[in-house]
């Protein structure tokens, strides 16, 4: 697989977000979904659901894993900031500031990892690369 040995964290909800890092996971990424706990991902519990399974969940969150962090909590962001620093990639799709008020604004991840690259779109959110620079995803000579 393409991105076999690249490692995501999505913090990402509802189609854009989900589409980018499952369109990782699909290429070979591994990629881990943090979810809330007690609730996960809204979207497990929308479209159709058979088996207790939402089949939209399923599909934007196919070859992923599911961790749950309370991120409202230190130790769960202590565990985000781990996560972080260990991965390629990051994909959010979050309000523009939330990551910041949680104490994840640009120069704390510029401090987690080697290379820091951030593109935004209407459609995607932000993709935050480091190491490889996404394996090629994002050109690291790309200007603003």
């Amino acid at each position: 697989m393409p991105l076999s040995g690249l490692r995501g964290v999505d913090l990402t909800r509802i189609l854009a977000g989900p589409f980018c890092s499952m369109m990782l996971a699909d290429m070979g990424a591994d990629v881990i979904k943090i979810e809330t706990p007690g609730e996960g991902d809204p979207v497990r519990r929308q479209g159709v659901v058979r088996y207790g399974l939402s089949l939209y969940f399923a599909g934007f969150n196919r070859n992923k894993r599911s961790l749950t962090l309370n991120l409202r909590h230190h130790e769960g962001c202590a565990v985000l900031e781990q996560l972080i620093a260990g991965s390629d990639v990051l994909v959010e799709n979050l309000r523009p500031g939330v990551l910041a008020t949680m104490g994840f604004g640009e120069a704390r991840l510029k401090a987690l990892v080697d290379i820091f690259s951030k593109r935004r779109s209407a459609l995607w959110g932000w993709v935050l690369a480091a190491g490889a620079v996404a394996a090629g995803l994002v050109p690291a000579d790309r200007k603003e």
